[in-house]
């Protein structure tokens, strides 16, 4: 595990988040601020917190069917600690950084490199899928509202359901057709290469082949499992769903009730969509400004900055700051572990 890169994001995170704290508070008395949070229902505030526990174990237990179906039989509170550190190193690093970390902690509980790494890829490629059949299903029963409401995110949205739909169509291609897409990466590979951008091309290649590899074996396993893929699809969209409910949650926590839980859902679809592919760890700054200029409308402007700071703070901060007590305690038991059996 990269440690240096993982203390250098996590600097670059605090960062950010001391920029995004001023931008909000710029313009605000914090003591009115306060007293627009006082005002707020805290039991609906818990459901908000309840939510991202679900978010987190409904990705633990999109794990757990994985690894049964590979014959390891972890419990499910081991795959919920799997997904805690999936959140952690997910929150602090840029694009899917915490995946590998992920599976390095998932190797130490002896599970093989290669499984682990598959399990993880179904998961990535599940959560891609998951976000991006809501959108559209909230296209279908949404649309005049969200291009009412989106503003400025909804170009953000539309650059992520390219950098999704592309995505999932180079997993499927590499899976089905793995021979094309090498000749293609090569090609670029080689081009970038003669301008200098790749110093390595002969290394980089055989990074590509791995992968490669993991996507013909994934796609293999599906084939083999449609059961238990289905299962998995089930719990990752469980899992999306939960995280988007937080503002809805926060919506009532106010005492509000003039737009139903569907309009405040497609916003935070299409929010997600437009800024988790931004390589910026957990979206800070981005996120809070694109919740600023999608759900104006919703809070209205004297509650605006408080809910944007009460969801970002259930949804994000809260289970980064309870994911990362997990990952230093799994690291204190992983050295723990390490001195005892050289003694």
């Amino acid at each position: 595990m990269n440690r240096k890169k993982s203390f250098w994001s996590l600097i670059v995170l605090l960062v950010l988040i001391g920029a995004t704290l001023y931008y909000l508070f710029r313009n605000n008395d914090m003591k009115d601020l306060l007293g627009v949070v006082e005002q707020t229902n805290p039991l609906y505030l818990l459901l908000g917190l309840v939510l991202m526990f679900v978010f987190v174990a409904s990705e633990g237990m999109g794990i757990q069917v994985l690894l049964w179906s590979l014959k390891y039989r972890d419990s499910f509170w081991k795959c919920l600690k799997y997904s805690f550190l999936g959140f952690y190193y997910c929150s602090i690093m840029p694009a899917s950084g915490g995946q590998p970390i992920q599976i390095y902690y998932m190797s130490k509980e002896g599970i093989s490199p290669g499984d682990a790494a598959l399990a993880i890829l179904i998961i990535t490629i599940a959560y891609q899928i998951g976000i991006l059949f809501i959108c559209l299903a909230m296209l279908l029963f949404r649309l005049r509202f969200l291009m009412e409401n989106l503003g400025v995110v909804k170009y953000f949205a539309i650059f992520g359901a390219a950098v999704n739909a592309v995505g999932i169509f180079l997993y499927l291609s590499a899976a089905l057709h793995s021979g094309f897409v090498e000749k293609i990466i090569a090609f670029f590979v080689r081009l970038l290469a003669k301008i200098r951008i790749v110093r390595e091309p002969e290394k980089t290649m055989e990074k590509v082949d791995a992968q490669l590899a993991n996507f013909c074996k994934a796609a293999a396993y599906v084939r083999g499992n449609p059961k238990v893929i289905f299962l998995t699809l089930i719990s990752i969209v469980i899992q999306v769903l939960s995280r988007l409910s937080v503002a809805y949650a926060v919506y009532r926590a106010f005492g509000l009730s003039g737009f139903g839980f569907l309009d405040i859902l497609a916003l935070q679809a299409f929010l997600a969509l437009g800024v988790e592919y931004m390589p910026i760890p957990g979206t800070v700054g981005v996120a809070e400004a694109g919740f600023i200029a999608a759900n104006s409308r919703i809070f209205g402007a004297d509650r605006l900055v408080a809910a944007t700071l009460l969801t970002r703070g259930i949804n994000y901060y809260a289970y980064l700051l309870l994911s990362g007590a997990v990952a230093v305690a799994e690291q204190l038991s992983l050295t723990f572990r390490g001195r005892k059996k050289k003694d």
